[in-house]
């Protein structure tokens, strides 16, 4: 912006910002429209499928690990009958998970921690908001596809998990 309103030079601006001239020159071009690196695995939607589950998860206290992710994007692939040859058995590496989170800066890798006490009170209408949404999101599901568990393996306190 500073070349664009001759507030600088390409030289001056080079030398204050420590930015190659050859890269500021192609800039002002527009000679590298594209972004760098390979193409992704997964389309923008896809990723931001895995964002958004993600974070639904961590709101509704069930942080998710980087293995965690990994089998997710795992499933996804093998439920859509798709093998990817960069990951072995179709399980994303850890380098992929870093250039995942890189790529989504919202995301951040944290500890869980515990709700306080005050955050965990809960009245009759937060309740019955629930189960107005639970009845609509269930509207269009079989009661076949319904199934009833317990909470053996959910945790109210995930501990030292980032």
């Amino acid at each position: 912006m500073a070349i664009r309103t001759g507030a600088l030079t390409q030289r001056q601006a080079a030398v204050s910002y420590n930015i190659p001239r050859s890269t500021l020159k192609n800039k002002l071009k527009g000679a590298h429209p594209n972004k760098f690196g390979g193409p992704t695995i997964f389309s923008a939607e896809e990723e931001n499928t895995f964002k958004s589950y993600v974070v639904t998860a961590s709101a509704f206290g069930f942080p998710v690990d980087s293995l965690d992710l990994r089998c997710i994007v795992k499933g996804y692939a093998d439920k859509k009958g798709r093998t990817i040859r960069q990951f072995k058995h179709n399980l994303p590496g850890k380098d992929w998970v870093a250039s995942f989170l890189k790529r989504h800066k919202d995301l951040s890798v944290r500890f869980a921690s515990n709700i306080k006490r005050k955050r965990a009170e809960v009245c009759a209408s937060v309740i019955e908001e629930y189960f107005t949404n639970l009845a609509s999101e269930l509207d269009d599901i079989s009661p076949e596809n319904i199934w009833n568990y317990d909470e053996t393996n959910l945790s109210d306190e995930p501990g030292q998990k980032k």
